[in-house]
């Protein structure tokens, strides 16, 4: 759980919720958050129980993340509550015109632990299942995947095309009402869509030629058709992976997390560094560097990492 926020106002050092709440909007320092955000987000965090058993298909895309996130205390800044709180009201405002198709609720129940999602948005009359992402601009997205959802967003708009396509034997009927807009499910169960997309936004656009792609004054959006397929199994070990983490207290590999994401994760400490005095801050490499790093750490074979790297789109790595 995020137990510490950094203080602006200490040089970002670590202090309890309730020291953060003390100070007001006159008496916080000037790159504090509103009082009333910065008391909604700890209401959010007391509130969120994770259940032993229970895994989100979000989680499965970041396993060693969400293992971390699920046993540890740690101290983070704002920033990425920030980009949360923007993603979620974007999300809400492209949402409206899919009503009353949005936040379908698709689960399976494995007997060890159950998997849940939520499918964004769906459009009946285009056949579509569609997952929105939000980010700070589409770099990446253009040039490490040339215009394609990355690997981890196909899993989870595939595992959300999956779950829908078997809800028939999860659904009890008498319980319908009970379950956030579960009278919605028995429609997907025997609506079948045809197309996933993966649909990004940018908060803000390049403006100027960058590698080998030319972004122009439009490029804000991009959507990415994902072929349909059913991956139930993949689902069923990755959420494996997890559940058996958690009951062992052994952390998963750190390859069940994408690269990318190490330079934004609260727990990089524990993860990646080797000592108090390594300087290896993720933040600061590059993809193939962190990669490199993990390689090390899991301690895996050359020919074994190359064929990872691969897999991951790398075009190339190093041993950090």
């Amino acid at each position: 759980m995020w137990k510490w926020p950094r203080c602006p106002k200490r040089d970002y050092a670590p202090v309890p919720w309730e020291e953060c709440l003390k100070c007001r909007n006159l008496e916080c320092h000037k790159k504090c958050f509103p009082w009333e955000l910065r008391k909604s987000i700890y209401e959010d965090l007391l509130a969120w129980k994770p259940v032993l058993g229970t895994y989100h298909v979000t989680e499965l895309t970041r396993i060693c993340q969400a293992f971390y996130n699920r046993t540890r205390d740690y101290a983070a800044t704002f920033d990425h509550a920030l980009d949360l709180h923007i993603g979620k009201a974007f999300h809400e405002y492209l949402q409206k015109g899919f009503e009353p198709w949005v936040e379908i609720p698709v689960w399976r129940d494995f007997g060890q632990f159950r998997v849940i999602g939520y499918i964004d948005a769906c459009s009946l009359d285009e056949d579509l299942l569609i997952d929105f992402k939000v980010y700070s601009s589409l770099y990446y997205i253009m040039t490490k995947y040339e215009g394609h959802a990355s690997p981890d967003h196909e899993f989870q708009v595939r595992a959300y095309y999956t779950l829908a396509l078997n809800m028939n034997d999860q659904i009890d009927k008498g319980d319908l009402l009970t379950i956030r807009r579960a009278f919605l499910t028995p429609d997907l169960a025997f609506w079948q869509p045809k197309h996933l997309i993966v649909w990004y936004f940018a908060k803000r656009r390049p403006n100027r030629k960058r590698g080998h792609i030319e972004f122009d004054r439009l490029t804000r959006c991009q959507k990415c058709l994902v072929e349909p397929r059913l991956i139930m199994p993949e689902i069923y070990e990755r959420a494996k992976k997890l559940h058996t983490a958690l009951l062992t207290g052994h952390p998963p590999s750190r390859l069940t997390c994408p690269d990318w994401l190490c330079a934004f994760c609260p727990h990089w400490e524990i993860c990646l560094k080797r000592g108090e005095k390594d300087n290896f801050k993720p933040w600061k490499m590059w993809e193939g560097e962190i990669f490199g790093r993990k390689v090390v750490l899991e301690n895996i074979p050359d020919e074994v990492a190359d064929r990872l790297a691969k897999e991951r789109g790398l075009k190339w790595w190093r041993r950090c």
